[in-house]
């Protein structure tokens, strides 16, 4: 939760308590409470039920029933809501101490998404306000406008605070590739699609995400199509101020973590323990000199700030809008137990990943033309395999549009266009031989550009 949302729980429960002896006249009240089923008569979950009014909201548990207490006398329009479910709205009159029972059949609906969605931020038009929760929207066509295809990738550039990195020589997180969202361990995040908890990959990670994922076992959202996403939901709380064509959306987390998995230190051992362990019948003893295992023996907390902004110029008819977004995190290191005496773990969970990630972007469409210009900061970070802390780099990115005929669109586009690459590495020679670093936050392949043909229809 956010510091000003505990603020203002805070402030609520207190003026709730503060009324508590004052003498009130009473109000007429009533309750509505009911059953939410589909066209089998099975329950149904996970149903907003909403007084049109905005007065009440709850969601259905797994059996489908609901309870509103506190309505006022009168009449009311209830609406029941559900992704896969036509919304069915209906009108309730509620009489003084009366319960009214209210049971919902809700029908199946095809609901066509065109739109990616991050929760958490409150500013259009990269927002829905009237929603359970805070939903920052991105249209699904910000993913279209780039020219990688990998999802984890495109999620790098329009989440502030999304980070993964290339891994070509790092074993299995090659091809499961560890992302992480605040500078948390991967396994910190839950993934769910459509509503059902994504499986984790089969891989532990040992090398890759530059020593943050170390233990961590997650989903690879990469395996997920971005051609077939419909939406993406990034929970958070925060506050937004809108005046006019200008939005502004500031999210501040503050995450406490103990009992975070790290590898132990390096055990050798001494002839003498070789050969006790051989008394005791451990023939593995033989061959066994150095080991290293798993444990929780460090806390964490992590801090930091998510802003994201938005103008559409009015003297430009709203064709051109301008975004920003901005991440600032920082980790430390709260307790490590009798681990890591050299300071490596802990430089890596706090230095590993940038601190600080910018980007802006101008999109401008005029007729059957758009064009889009976007910039990516990413600070510094500590590599702890080269041993060396790489300086920051901006990126820049274009893209142009033209809509032909019948659906067919034409895209030419760039990405690093100034062909960016990593501070070269100083050990590379004396060690695996990688002139850059495997865990550059943006990777290493230098300028890409594209050139794609697309055709949209309704079906």
């Amino acid at each position: 939760m956010t510091r000003g949302g505990v603020r203002r729980g805070v402030m609520t429960v207190f003026l709730a308590a503060a009324g508590w002896g004052i003498p009130q006249a009473a109000s007429a009240q009533g309750t509505v409470r009911g059953t939410v089923t589909d066209e089998a008569g099975r329950p149904v979950s996970g149903v907003e039920v909403r007084f049109a009014d905005g007065s009440a909201r709850r969601l259905t548990p797994d059996d489908g029933s609901y309870r509103i207490t506190g309505v006022g006398t009168g009449s009311h329009t209830v609406e029941f809501s559900r992704i896969g479910y036509a919304t069915h709205s209906a009108v309730v009159t509620v009489a003084d101490d009366e319960t009214v029972q209210l049971d919902v059949v809700l029908v199946t609906a095809t609901i066509v998404l065109d739109r990616l969605v991050v929760v958490g931020s409150r500013a259009p038009p990269r927002s829905t306000t009237e929603s359970m929760v805070p939903v920052d929207v991105v249209p699904v066509s910000d993913l279209a406008r780039q020219g990688d295809s990998d999802l984890s990738t495109l999620l790098r550039n329009v989440v502030p605070s999304y980070n993964v990195t290339a891994e070509p020589i790092s074993d299995a997180a090659s091809i499961s590739r560890p992302a992480s969202i605040r500078n948390l361990a991967p396994d910190h995040t839950l993934v769910l699609v459509n509503g059902k908890r994504r499986h984790r990959s089969a891989v532990i990670v040992l090398f890759g995400g530059n020593g943050v994922a170390d233990g961590a076992q997650a989903p690879d959202v990469a395996t997920l199509p971005s051609i077939a996403m419909s939406r993406v939901e990034v929970l958070s709380l925060g506050t937004a101020l809108g005046r006019g064509p200008l939005t502004v959306t500031a999210d501040y987390f503050n995450v406490a973590v103990s009992g975070r998995i790290a590898l132990s230190n390096d055990y050798i051992l001494t002839p003498a323990e070789v050969e006790q362990l051989l008394r005791e019948g451990v023939e593995a003893a033989r061959n066994l000199r150095q080991f290293r295992y798993y444990n929780n023996d460090f806390s964490t907390r992590t801090q930091g700030v998510d802003v994201v902004a938005a103008y559409s110029p009015p003297s430009m008819g709203g064709n051109t809008t301008f975004s920003l977004l901005i991440n600032h995190t920082r980790t430390a290191v709260t307790d490590h137990g009798a681990q890591d005496p050299d300071g490596i773990r802990v430089r890596q969970l706090e230095q590993a990943l940038p601190t600080t990630r910018g980007g802006f972007s101008a999109t401008h469409r005029t007729g059957s033309l758009r064009l889009i210009g976007r910039a990516n900061y990413f600070s510094s970070w500590w590599d702890h395999a080269d041993e060396f802390t790489y300086s920051g780099k901006l990126l820049l990115d274009a893209e142009g549009a033209y809509d032909l005929s019948h659906g067919v669109t034409l895209t030419m586009g760039a990405e690093n266009i100034l062909d960016t690459y990593p501070d070269e590495n100083p050990r590379a020679r004396s060690g695996v031989g990688n002139l850059y670093s495997q865990h550059s936050p943006f990777g290493f392949q230098g300028a890409l550009f594209y050139v794609k043909a697309s055709y949209s229809f309704e079906w």
